[in-house]
């Protein structure tokens, strides 16, 4: 043994993405932006109509919301959204939720099986074909919410 210790101080951090937001996450990520916009400007005049500065607490929602625009990019490139392509198995709309559960399997000669959530609305569900592939981008830490889709 020469004496020589393992170094704990290297960098392990994730790869980085270097190519452009997918389309669908850029669009999710437009939505949220203006969002964020709409609820700031109507606090303001909430505020301004009112005479109450209480009604400014709108914009911490708006805050929240330009933050969830920024961080879908920020976690892109960080690597953890996550792009997979599946096969649609079944669409179900949710009676108590503005939501749509759906089923989705790999491709694959063993494939698993995937439940998911989307929360676009209801009106959605016209969009997602029993059997249809898709490119569906989720979160890593929660693969049940769907971000963003796109068919394929």
């Amino acid at each position: 043994m020469n004496g020589s210790t393992p170094n704990n101080d290297t960098d392990v951090s994730c790869p980085e993405r270097s190519d452009a937001l997918p389309t669908p996450l850029q669009n999710l990520r437009i939505k949220r932006y203006c969002a964020a916009l709409l609820f700031l400007i109507s606090g303001i005049v909430f505020a301004i109509s009112t005479h109450n500065p209480k009604c400014l607490a709108i914009g911490l929602f708006s805050l929240w919301l330009a933050y969830s625009g920024f961080s879908i990019e920020r976690d892109y490139r960080r690597a953890e959204l996550r792009e997979s392509v599946l096969i649609c198995t079944q669409v179900r709309v949710s009676a108590l939720k503005n939501s749509i559960c759906l089923s989705f399997r790999t491709d694959e000669e063993n494939p698993s099986f995937i439940q998911t959530r989307y929360q676009g609305g209801k009106s959605h569900a016209d969009d997602f074909a029993v059997g249809g592939r898709y490119i569906v981008y989720y979160d890593s830490c929660t693969p049940a919410n769907i971000l963003a889709y796109v068919p394929v």
